[in-house]
């Protein structure tokens, strides 16, 4: 399952969403919230928006996993609704992402600083190697206990108060 309010925001990256489902058509993909009308393949379901947050609980808790491919999303509140959840997650590297998973594998992402005029796409290379790696640990990530202390959030903090103390 992913999940987005508009799929048609091109961070979102609804077009590697539909490249992950025709990687491996017989897993089934649930989209949460509006998609515009564009080809999907046949094993991408839409759940369409959903407000309630117990809705939302309750379509998250109906899946394996959950998939957030955004690109630059600070804190992704998807991603805190699927940890909530206990969902593994396979994610793309790029934004506050990789500090708030609890459990998953991630896809690398372009680490660049700079004003980009369109969204770059992921690599499909780099989408497909961590897309079976998440598949084939995915009993293991579902039964893993939530690493509540995660390194990567730890840096990412005290990176924050250097700066703080620098002022």
């Amino acid at each position: 399952m992913s999940s987005a309010t508009d799929w048609a925001r091109e961070e979102k990256r609804l077009l590697d969403i539909i490249s992950f489902a025709e990687m491996f058509p017989s897993i089934e993909v649930l989209l949460i919230g509006s998609v515009p009308r564009t080809h999907l393949p046949r094993n991408i379901s839409l759940v369409g928006y959903l407000k309630d947050p117990k809705s939302i609980s309750e379509a998250l808790n109906s899946v394996q996993a959950f998939i957030n491919f955004s690109y630059k999303d600070a804190c992704p509140k998807t991603v805190a609704q699927a940890n909530a959840c206990g969902l593994p997650i396979l994610y793309a590297d790029s934004g506050g992402v990789s500090e708030q998973v609890f459990s998953g594998i991630p896809i690398k992402d372009t680490k660049t600083f700079s004003f980009e005029k369109e969204i770059p796409r992921l690599n499909k290379e780099d989408l497909l190697k961590s897309s079976k790696e998440f598949i084939y640990l995915h009993p293991e990530l579902s039964t893993r206990e939530p690493d509540l202390h995660n390194d990567l959030f730890e840096e990412m903090l005290e990176g924050y108060f250097k700066v703080i103390r620098s002022f």
